[in-house]
C-alpha cells in the first residue's frame, strides 16, 4: 500500500522487470524511491531479486505528465 502523498511522488508508476540473469527488480523514477519509507524498500529488495533501479526524471514527471512505468515498453 502505498499512501496519497505516496502517488504523487509517482510511487505508483513502478513497473516490474526482468534484467541480467532473468533478476527481478523495481525500475522507478528517483522521486518515487525517496518517497518511500525504509520498511517499504526493505520490502521490495525482499521480493524482487535485483531490488529497485531508479533515476531521477524530473522533467518527465513535471512537464509529461507521467514516470518511469509511461516511458517504458512492456511485452508480454
Amino acid at each position: 500500500n502505498i499512501t496519497m502523498a505516496q502517488l504523487r511522488s509517482f510511487c505508483g508508476n513502478a513497473l516490474e522487470l526482468r534484467g541480467t540473469g532473468d533478476k527481478r527488480l523495481l525500475a522507478m523514477s528517483g522521486a518515487a524511491h525517496a518517497a518511500l519509507t525504509l520498511g517499504q524498500i526493505k520490502q521490495i529488495n525482499e521480493n524482487f531479486d535485483a531490488g529497485i533501479v531508479s533515476s531521477p526524471i524530473p522533467t518527465i514527471e513535471k512537464y509529461g505528465g507521467g514516470s518511469c512505468r509511461c516511458m517504458l515498453l512492456e511485452m508480454h
